[in-house]
């Protein structure tokens, strides 16, 4: 047989015409949660398969919790929804995701399901933000970053409702689940969002 090979996955990252993320960072250091820089070791070099190992990054403690755990501080978690992303749970009132080293969580190729989706991830993806009005998600990236099928747009924000769906770098590429911990924070009511948001054919903007 001839052994045809399809073109499958090249064709759609060229549809997608998507950015390299490394064009800008947009992170700055955070305190709250300490990284260590050789997370991103995967320990290959000791001959260990990638499948054998547990689907999260080495964690000091501060990203997941057990199930049906409570951890004190904590007001909302991220579900994974793809590859080797952990659950994350959130405490600070801001919560930085990307490929950066100053990230408060460093996106990975295995999170990602590949160096190409990897690529297209820019260095600080998107912030969580918890403010006295609610939880917002605010977008950094060149590609893109979207909530409920919802395209945020660089610089802007949108409500994270409990349930959100979230995606990087494609409307079909969903990586978490957003979970409210806290039941007065699950609905953002109409005039909360007029007062904090504009919305303009499918984007909300910050006014």
């Amino acid at each position: 047989m001839g052994g045809k090979s399809t073109k499958a996955d090249s064709k759609q990252f060229k549809d997608m015409n998507l950015n390299n993320g490394d064009e800008e960072d947009g992170c700055h250091q955070s305190n709250a949660v300490a990284q260590d820089s050789g997370r991103m070791d995967f320990s290959m070099s000791q001959g260990q398969d990638m499948n054998s190992q547990p689907a999260t990054q080495p964690l000091d403690g501060s990203f997941e919790m057990e199930e049906g755990g409570h951890m004190e501080g904590v007001w909302g978690q991220l579900y994974s929804h793809s590859g080797t992303f952990p659950r994350l749970a959130l405490k600070q009132e801001m919560f930085r995701l990307g490929r950066a080293m100053t990230s408060d969580y460093v996106i990975r190729e295995s999170d990602m399901g590949g160096s190409k989706w990897l690529n297209a991830v820019s260095k600080c993806q998107c912030k969580i933000v918890k403010n006295s009005s609610g939880v917002f998600l605010r977008d950094k990236s060149s590609n893109g970053t979207w909530v409920n099928g919802n395209k945020v747009g660089k610089d802007k924000m949108w409500p994270l409702e409990h349930n959100a769906e979230i995606c990087f770098a494609g409307s079909n590429k969903k990586v978490f689940l957003f979970m409210s911990m806290e039941a007065t924070s699950d609905c953002f009511p109409p005039e909360l969002t007029t007062m904090y948001t504009t919305r303009l054919g499918s984007q909300i903007l910050v006014p």
